[in-house]
């Protein structure tokens, strides 16, 4: 069995490989006066013979051997899987360029030059063993990491496959008796189905959310009408602004914008969600849609509490939590829906923010691109 990397606790193993038995024995006696544990032969095949039984940590390699040189020895050993993070430090009385250069080819990470100092070598030998623990702890930082993704994607699947079935069927279910339903039982009802709108928008935003921080391409560009992007969201929305106040623009027909209508629609969509959220039921909130320059601003003013400027530059961060400027009690951010929301704006380079308003209330606002005109030369 191979020892493994050296613990703590345990001091490191060096592997000498040197045909001439006094280099063996001054490296052996001064290594061992350091601490180390150390493991001397006297050719490349006793090498490999004995990294078949123990991995060492590090390994000290003459160049000049007779019937297997340094070179080719160290090659062997770095075919070995277990010996390809093992550091292989050469001692040569071997000077030239090419020398060194060919020593880093096979394998090696140093070339020191013969006569040597002792001081010298036990420096370099410090060193290695510390950038090979370094390696160690990194891949083992990575591999706990491609775990923890693994888990996380499993934890999203089943949020998304496993939580819109039963969904769905409350969906009908409320639906069903929503048709029947008394005078009582409508407001309830009603509410019961805007927590289900809720719930499964939550899931969609976690599922864009994870897809994006991969590197998936989800934002799909294209011309589109603004009108329509704010049609679909006002569709999406539902029932949700029934309890307040709401007001909306006309938003010309002409006014084209360059963007991913469906995820745009939910952006806006959030913003108006988390209006909701964060305000009386019968205070105002309104919407409005701004022709600036190159962009088309959309935003959303509402009557809440407020934000303080920690608030401001936090809102939009994974998981925040906010302060009522009027309250200073803690509250829930939007969840995912507004990183989702910067997301989607930040790929279609818009740019999107929040600022308390004069007076009482927030505006959350938007941009997104409009389409640029034909250029001189494509005019030509």
């Amino acid at each position: 069995m191979n020892e493994g990397a050296p613990h703590p606790s345990r001091p490191a193993t060096i592997l000498i490989v040197d045909d001439m038995p006094a280099n063996l024995q001054l490296l052996v006696h001064f290594l061992r006066s350091e601490g180390y544990r150390v493991r001397p032969v006297t050719s490349g095949a006793a090498a490999l013979e004995l990294v078949a039984h123990i991995r060492p940590d590090l390994v000290l390699m003459d160049v000049s051997m007779p019937e297997m040189d340094g070179f080719e020895t160290c090659r062997r050993l770095k075919e070995r899987p277990e010996m390809a993070d093992v550091p292989v430090v050469f001692l040569s009385a071997l000077g030239d360029l090419l020398d060194k250069v060919r020593a880093f080819e096979v394998g090696g990470v140093d070339y020191i030059t013969k006569p040597f100092h002792m001081e010298e070598v036990r420096i370099r030998i410090m060193t290695h063993l510390r950038l090979a623990a370094l390696r160690r702890d990194l891949k083992e930082k990575c591999r706990q990491l491609q775990q923890l993704e693994t888990i996380k994607e499993q934890l999203v699947h089943l949020l998304i496959h496993d939580l819109r079935t039963p969904l769905s069927n409350i969906t009908a279910a409320l639906d069903l008796l929503a048709g029947g339903a008394t005078a009582e039982q409508v407001k309830p009802l009603a509410a019961a189905r805007e927590a289900v709108f809720v719930l499964e928008h939550m899931i969609a935003d976690i599922l864009d959310v994870y897809k994006m921080e991969i590197g998936a391409k989800l934002v799909n560009l294209k011309e589109c009408s603004a009108a329509e992007v704010v049609t679909q969201a006002l569709q999406m929305a539902g029932t949700l602004l029934a309890r307040h106040r709401f007001e909306r623009p006309e938003v010309p027909l002409e006014w084209r914008i360059v963007c991913d209508p469906a995820l745009t629609a939910r952006v806006l969509m959030n913003l108006l969600h988390n209006a909701v959220k964060h305000t009386t039921p019968g205070t105002e909130i309104r919407l409005l849609v701004a022709d600036r320059d190159d962009v088309l601003r959309f935003s959303i003013q509402d009557q809440c509490a407020g934000l303080s400027p920690e608030d401001e530059r936090r809102l939009f961060e994974k998981f925040g939590r906010l302060e009522s400027v009027s309250s200073g009690t803690g509250r829930n951010a939007s969840g995912l829906g507004l990183v989702f929301s910067r997301m989607v704006v930040e790929a279609q380079g818009g740019e999107i923010g929040v600022r308390n308003r004069a007076g009482s209330g927030c505006e959350f606002w938007f941009t997104v691109l409009k389409p640029q005109p034909p250029s001189s030369s494509a005019l030509q």
